[in-house]
């Protein structure tokens, strides 16, 4: 997601980033899970955070499930974490380039899947930037996203007469288009954002088809200023919705479905550097026939700013 926050900082210059990659010793298997997390988990959510500034960050997501495809006394937990190093670069005050590059960490009690997911990228405009304004009141922000996801992650043609969709893959294998909106006012120390992100879901080479998703969210935060560090607590709530998956031209039973949660964030900004975290709590949902039951989801972020 991409959103507006006018903090100031006091410093602009030329940074060299170098991330240390990280070493995830954990063992791969294979085992079923839900189609509507695994390898199509992945939110375009950028934070509240400033409109134009450049930033380099890693970013972690995750969700937890109980899969009842085979009743209750046998249900599985299933856990997806996603490691991201994400980017924003300006090239002009109202057009940005994005990036998100996953690696992903699917577990169950029958194993452990890892590996790098599918890449995105993404160019935003926005028509409408207010946020250095100082002559107005009512400050507003929107802006207009196009991308594409691309297939760098691993997929594996999912078995024809699994109950519930095998997507314990860190790939769709599939190009997606990707399409985003965000819209945020300010009044002085508070406001309201709101973002939608659309994902137009192509293909694979096994002609299967995840089904399209939407995520939407609306957030009011407000801003403490203390010092050089701003603190800005926020709450709000989030939709995601999934269409049913597609495989050879028909519709793939027990996939697809809808949720909403109760969203509650904090990011914290000092100098050049921004750490935020969120917590979704569900609230309704109805997933794979109610074959699926979504648990909390956390998210983490820390980015560097340049």
């Amino acid at each position: 997601m991409q959103a507006f926050y006018s903090c100031t900082f006091s410093e602009t210059m030329n940074l060299k980033i170098l991330f240390v990659a990280l070493l995830l010793l954990l063992v791969g298997n294979k085992g079923l899970a839900c189609d509507v997390c695994g390898c199509s988990m992945t939110q375009l959510f950028w934070g509240l955070q400033s409109g134009n500034q450049n930033f380099v960050g890693l970013w972690w997501q995750q969700q937890g499930y109980r899969n009842l495809a085979n009743g209750e006394q046998s249900m599985t937990r299933e856990q997806f974490q996603v490691f991201e190093l994400r980017g924003r670069y300006s090239l002009h005050r109202r057009v940005q380039l994005l990036g998100i590059l996953p690696y992903a960490i699917n577990q169950r009690q029958s194993g452990t899947l890892q590996g790098i997911g599918d890449a995105f990228a993404m160019a935003s405009y926005a028509p409408i930037d207010q946020s250095d304004s100082l002559l107005r009141v009512f400050k507003h922000r929107l802006s207009l996203g196009l991308g594409l996801k691309m297939p760098t992650g691993e997929f594996e043609q999912p078995a024809s007469d699994a109950i519930v969709y095998p997507g314990f893959q860190v790939g769709t294998g599939s190009w997606d288009l990707l399409f985003n909106l965000s819209y945020t006012l300010r009044w002085r120390d508070m406001g309201l954002n709101a973002d939608a992100s659309w994902r137009k879901n192509g293909y694979s080479s096994a002609d299967y088809h995840f089904g399209n998703r939407l995520n939407a969210a609306v957030n009011v935060f407000r801003s403490f200023p203390m010092g050089r560090t701003d603190v800005m607590p926020s709450v709000g709530v989030l939709y995601d919705h999934a269409h049913r998956d597609v495989e050879r031209g028909y519709f793939r039973t027990d996939t697809g479905g809808e949720a909403l949660f109760a969203n509650l964030g904090c990011e914290l900004y000092w100098n050049r550097y921004h750490v935020g975290f969120n917590v979704n709590l569900p609230i309704s949902e109805q997933w794979n026939n109610a074959l699926v039951e979504a648990q909390p989801r956390l998210t983490a972020r820390m980015n560097v700013f340049f």
